[in-house]
């Protein structure tokens, strides 16, 4: 589109180039497109001096001593991994030539064609290479959860009445994987009882907590696909690769693959539950939880006293990082993690504005209670008091008048004039 004004000077309004949109077709993403949202990039806005941050390294070196060769070889530890992932690739041509099949079928060109059903049987077969699956899984037999597959529903759900997990009949193999894991270990949560509605909480915790629940979810199912690739079957690794789990998976494996050990003592899994903070998922857990926050009108359970909502939240957080296999990964850090703003800050301004409003709201309604509780309070001392002092001395005439025997100090009269 071009406009001309009153000088005759064209001004061209149009598209930038090489920028595409996301979409999707029949539940498929066939497109490499860029970054589009609702919130401003980040940029520096200074230059970087190269020559003195190569004096500081040097002199830091130097300071370090022998321990400084080690610190410089941090690198090449993290990219050990990054050797391994190269035998992770999946082939994605499909999606060049899928958008094609899209668009006929949703012009009615050509029938929809049925989706392979899924061999529920076949995946927890697979899945059981894993050891933390295993456990866990067994863990929920005995408690008397099933499984089934199911056409009604979008993906997973667990009925919590029928003891049930639900599993889209139509989901890949691989898909299937990663979901069935969350969801075991979403029934350990609720078992377990770390899956408190974050509402049970002040505020500030609330948000902590509906995080840190989210985060293990995405953790449990990394660990499953890395112990499964450790076994030989990679398909559900390279899918975590190529999928929006890539970041907390390669966490994971960073860690993993500089010391296998880390897989038990927790730090791994540290990594990957870092890597979840630290992405834009908060946004939108945030937004759901603080949704949910202004339309809640039955008030919270722990929130009544900060000081209680701060100690069952750590409590909670404690118990949250248990394994079947290996040590607590969330324990040493729970107090951290309530405290360090890259757990608990709320990065997006709407979402801050709303959880201010939030807790300006129960304070304000938290000092008007207190204030109406002390103003009932001393107005039935009051009322106590009067009638101690006057419970014998009251007397009700007819006509008008008092018994000139008693003083004003003695009675009070109450008069009564019939009509």
């Amino acid at each position: 589109m071009s406009i001309e004004n009153e000088n005759s000077i064209e001004i061209i309004i149009a598209p930038k180039a090489n920028c595409a949109v996301s979409y999707s077709l029949n539940n498929e993403q066939p497109v490499r497109s860029t970054h589009i949202g609702n919130q401003p990039l980040f940029y520096m806005d200074f230059e970087e001096n190269l020559e003195e941050e190569e004096s500081f390294m040097e002199a830091f070196a130097e300071e370090l001593g022998e321990k400084g060769s080690e610190y410089f070889n941090v690198d090449a530890q993290l990219s050990k991994y990054d050797q391994i992932a190269k035998h992770f690739n999946k082939d994605v041509s499909w999606r060049e030539t899928i958008l094609s099949e899209n668009i006929s079928d949703i012009l009615g060109s050509d029938p929809l064609k049925e989706q392979p059903a899924l061999d529920l049987q076949g995946a927890l077969d697979l899945m059981k290479n894993s050891r933390v699956f295993t456990a866990q899984y067994d863990y929920a037999l005995t408690k008397g959860v099933t499984l089934q597959s199911s056409t009604t529903i979008r993906t997973t759900e667990f009925v919590r009445d029928a003891n049930v997990i639900l599993i889209n009949a139509s989901l890949s193999q691989d898909d299937a994987v990663l979901l069935i894991a969350r969801e075991i270990r979403r029934f350990w949560q609720k078992d377990s009882g770390t899956s408190v509605n974050p509402l049970s909480f002040h505020p500030d915790q609330a948000i902590v907590i509906n995080r840190a629940q989210i985060a293990d979810l995405n953790v449990f199912m990394v660990r499953v696909a890395w112990e499964l690739q450790l076994a030989g079957e990679k398909s559900t690794w390279a899918y975590i690769e190529h999928s929006s789990l890539s970041d907390i998976g390669r966490a994971y494996a960073r860690e993993a693959c500089t010391d296998f050990r880390t897989m038990n003592n927790g730090e791994a899994a540290q990594a990957a539950f870092e890597a979840w903070f630290l992405s834009e998922r908060c946004r939108k857990s945030d937004k759901i939880l603080i949704q949910q926050m202004l339309s809640e009108y039955n008030g919270y359970v722990f929130g009544e006293d900060s000081a209680a909502s701060k100690t069952i939240a750590f409590e909670l957080l404690s118990k949250l990082g248990e394994q079947s296999f290996g040590k607590n990964y969330l324990e040493p850090y729970a107090s951290i993690i309530l405290h360090d703003p890259v757990f608990t800050e709320v990065r997006d301004r709407s979402n801050a504005n709303f959880l201010w409003f939030i807790k300006f709201e129960r304070s304000f309604k938290e000092a008007e209670q207190e204030l109406h509780s002390e103003g009932l309070e001393t107005n039935s001392a009051l009322r106590d008091s009067k009638n101690d002092q006057s419970e014998e001395n009251v007397f009700f005439i007819a006509d008008g008048t008092t018994d000139a025997s008693l003083s004003d100090e003695q009675s009070r009269v109450i008069q009564f004039r019939p009509r």
